[in-house]
């Protein structure tokens, strides 16, 4: 199937769609290859569509098994929204199980869930699953031709849950959802009934998550309900929810940083697990959900009859604006409700804010440069004696400021013992103790990036004429013309023997001499870091593309940002710094911004390791660990 991998996948998950059923009925999706059990997956009433989100456990030939349980043929619509992958059981990990019972309310010594009663349902434990390290289980939970129209919430077992529902159903219709159920520390998720009368519940595992924090991609991540969206509540900017209206939602429920305090947004979120409720629609319809970034494709996700408040669980994409988009696909205004579950990370960890620190008090911190957690080089501007001024990290403080003489615009450290600081014409030299006087390598230029590969190479370029200079271990060269009629400039070597360098055009360094074209760019900032000759990364204005050795393909950067730094350790992680907070690239695109910053202007950020970053605005330090 096209985007799915030919091998590796253990589960697909897929939005099941029966079409106006002529009778009452239900189909049943198991491993091919396998024995039908007789369990139903989606159960439904005669002319009335159905639908269920559900994740399915693949045979060993790579498919699924439909079985439909009824006595006339139906039509049948799979929309795959998502996989997951063959492997071990790793935190975030999706374990698929042998379908099994963890709950009937009709079996012998049983009783229905009485009016307004919770249940607890042990998860951990029970047939295959693991009795420890269980995050949330994927079941399927029935209510069994209920006498009145209502609602059940799922939630860990051990809490208070909140007063939203979960699934939702009419009077006499059977309803399943299958959804994540997150669990408490015991191992088990409650059930509330919020009707007025006793229900009958059936309630099917079909695999598990495994707790802890995803050490790779597509890892899940269960969360407390987060109520990102309610049309129900004028919203000033795009009014109710009225027909055919396409709304664009923000998901990162979590705070950004301000000054009164800070948390983090998730590093590397990759899609989140969203339950969408429709209350109530005077007429018969569906809505469509879109990652942020899509435009609508025709392709309904939830429908629902007239009257009928629906509900379902969908897996939604999150592009770098952390946004997804609803549209109502009806004539008349409808009252939707979208609650965050939980979230799908990215290949890293998190990153987030270990610790916030005064650099420069005088407030114009323009560069750092970091070889671990415990060094870090910042320069500045020049104080009241002309000379320019740094400040040294050394793993939990910064220095008072010492003189830096010419290392005031850019700094790049090899190690603890040397880096290179330049400004104007010259370049001034660190030795692990002091910055050596300036020294003038570029008569009459204006040096705006360096980048030093070892203590015995490094290069500088400058701005407006487009000349790079090599330093060798003993002095700089004469300079080489890249470009004279370039306007900005950059550069980044991760060894001797390449360097990537812009100079309103790329320009390559292969050991011994430059090779490149100039081309037809605007005067917008370039900021560039390469991990190896076969893996760069470029950004600017609105855009960002990757180097993979042959040519630079396109990566579509989050809109509206004018990125100022970029610091990639690994080809699946970079940092960049726009004008208002810093992002994540996790090897496929752009996660949230992972913290905002306070002094918006002139953010620089140094990435030695994929578990540390340094962020400086003109000011402050921002330590970020994973």
């Amino acid at each position: 199937m096209a985007g799915l991998p030919a091998s590796g996948i253990s589960a697909v998950t897929v939005t099941l769609t029966v079409p106006t059923p002529a009778a009452a009925g239900s189909i049943s999706v198991f491993p091919s290859g396998t024995t039908w059990s007789g369990a139903a997956t989606i159960t439904f009433t005669a002319a009335s569509t159905q639908q269920n989100t559900v994740t399915a456990e693949l045979g060993g030939d790579g498919a699924v098994s439909v079985r439909n349980n009824t006595a006339v043929a139906l039509h049948l619509v799979a929309d795959v929204v998502g996989y997951y992958t063959v492997g071990p059981a790793v935190s975030g990990g999706y374990q698929p199980v042998p379908l099994q019972r963890l709950f009937d309310t009709r079996a012998a010594g049983s009783q229905p869930v009485a009016d307004r009663a919770t249940v607890t349902v042990p998860v951990a434990g029970r047939g295959t699953v693991p009795a420890s390290n269980v995050s949330a289980g994927m079941v399927n939970l029935t209510v069994l031709s209920p006498t009145v129209s209502g609602s059940v919430s799922v939630f860990p077992a051990g809490t208070l849950g909140d007063a939203s529902t979960t699934v939702s159903f009419i009077a006499g219709q059977t309803e399943q959802s299958m959804l994540p159920a997150q669990l408490g520390s015991d191992g088990a998720f409650s059930v509330r009934n919020n009707t007025r009368v006793a229900l009958q519940l059936v309630i099917d595992i079909g695999g598990y998550y495994v707790a802890g924090s995803p050490p790779a991609p597509g890892g899940y991540v269960p969360e407390a309900r987060d109520r990102v969206f309610d049309s129900r509540n004028y919203d000033p900017d795009g009014g109710w929810f009225t027909a055919g209206q396409l709304r664009t939602v923000p998901t990162l429920g979590t705070p950004l940083y301000y000054d009164d305090g800070f948390s983090t947004p998730h590093w590397g979120l990759r899609a989140e697990a969203i339950l969408l409720t429709v209350v109530s629609p005077s007429r018969a319809g569906s809505i469509s959900v879109l990652a942020g970034d899509r435009d609508f494709d025709g392709k309904a996700t939830v429908s629902f009859p007239a009257g009928r408040t629906v509900q379902r669980l969908v897996t939604v994409r999150i592009p770098p604006e952390g946004t997804i988009r609803i549209r109502n696909n009806t004539s008349v205004t409808l009252s939707v409700i979208a609650d965050i579950e939980g979230y799908f990370a990215g290949v890293q960890n998190r990153l987030h804010v270990a610790d916030i620190a005064t650099v420069d008090p005088l407030e114009v911190a323009a560069d750092v440069s970091c070889t671990s957690a415990s060094f870090c080089m910042a320069v500045a501007g020049s104080g009241s004696d002309g000379l320019g001024r740094a400040f040294r990290y050394d793993g939990s403080s910064w220095s008072a400021e010492f003189h830096s003489y010419a290392a005031q615009t850019a700094v790049s450290c090899a190690s603890p013992t040397f880096c290179v600081g330049v400004s104007q014409q010259s370049v001034s030299t660190y030795d692990g103790t002091r910055w050596s006087a300036a020294v003038v390598v570029a008569p009459g230029e204006n040096l705006i990036s360096v980048s030093c590969a070892s203590a015995s190479f490094c290069v500088t370029v400058s701005q407006y004429h487009g000349r790079a200079y090599v330093f060798d271990g003993t002095g700089w060269d004469t300079g080489t013309v890249l470009n004279t009629q370039a306007e900005t400039s950059a550069v980044s070597c991760p060894t001797a023997s390449f360097c990537m360098a812009w100079a309103d055009g790329w320009y390559q360094w292969n050991g011994s001499h430059w090779s490149g074209t100039a081309i037809d760019a605007g005067s917008g900032h370039v900021s560039v870091s390469c991990v190896s000759a076969t893996f760069c990364q470029y950004v600017t204005f609105e855009y960002s593309a990757v180097w993979n050795g042959t040519s630079w393909l396109s990566t579509r950067a989050p809109v509206n940002h004018d990125f100022v730094s970029i610091s990639c350790p690994a080809a699946y992680a970079c940092i960049v710094n726009d004008e208002l907070q810093p992002s994540g690239w996790d090897g496929t695109e752009w996660s949230m911004p992972i913290i905002r910053i306070r002094q918006p202007l002139y953010i620089h950020v140094s990435c030695p390791t994929v578990d540390f970053c340094m962020v400086i605005d003109r000011k402050n330090g921002y330590r970020l660990d994973s």
